[in-house]
């Protein structure tokens, strides 16, 4: 929630409608990327993924996201990530 409000506080009055559901959107569409990559590396019957090789790979996808944010929040000059 604390991201949200984040949002909310910087979005401005004229833009808040639009990027609330911009945000809207993209949570939806992470949440059925995510549970479909659950799909794939849970089920048996498509890769055959053992539980220890399925928390390294979503580790790694989440350490990938994580990197390549403060990236972007570099190159933006945020201060409220990666600060120096």
């Amino acid at each position: 929630m604390p991201l949200y409000a984040f949002i909310q506080r910087e979005a401005g009055d004229h833009r808040r409608g639009r990027i609330l559901a911009t945000v809207g959107l993209l949570d939806s569409l992470a949440g059925l990327a995510g549970g479909n990559l659950f799909v794939l590396t849970a089920a048996d019957r498509f890769l055959d993924v053992s539980p220890s090789k399925q928390f390294l790979l979503l580790a790694g996808l989440t350490l990938a996201d994580c990197f390549t944010r403060c990236a972007i929040r570099r190159s933006t000059r945020s201060a409220w990530c990666c600060a120096d």
